[in-house]
């Protein structure tokens, strides 16, 4: 995510990329909370994360997210992110860094796993959303 110089703010950012690489209009989403800017892998960047509602019930193979940005769109219940035999820790390619990696069911097409940075970011917010099932 890359702020513009005409972006007001960071939430805003996040708004406008959402809107721009998966489709989900920014008037639908409610901003329940930020995340601490976290640095990528190598330092050169901070992401700033925020945690949104979307109001409106949506099916995933519909939107018209951006495929040269995203690879692809899903959605899972709270009850699945939580559950331990879905999540294990990895070391981060060739550093000492260790991060969750959450695994995706069959039914859903693409890597089988959300990893690295996204990774990191959902685990943290899971701690803070639901920290008594996820601990």
């Amino acid at each position: 995510m890359t702020t513009d110089i005409d972006d007001p703010s960071l939430e805003h950012t996040a708004l406008r990329e959402t809107h721009e690489e998966v489709g989900i209009a920014p008037s639908s989403i409610d901003i329940l909370g930020s995340y601490s800017p976290l640095p990528n892998y190598n330092g050169s960047l901070r992401v700033h994360s925020y945690l949104g509602f979307v109001r409106n019930p949506l099916d995933p193979s519909k939107l018209p997210y951006n495929q040269d940005e995203v690879s692809t769109v899903f959605t899972l219940p709270l009850e699945y992110l939580a559950r331990k035999d879905i999540r294990e820790i990895r070391q981060f390619r060739e550093t000492k860094q260790k991060y969750p990696a959450f695994k995706v069911p069959n039914h859903i097409e693409g890597e089988g796993e959300i990893w690295g940075l996204t990774s990191f970011i959902l685990d943290g917010m899971l701690r803070k959303i639901i920290p008594d099932q996820y601990p």
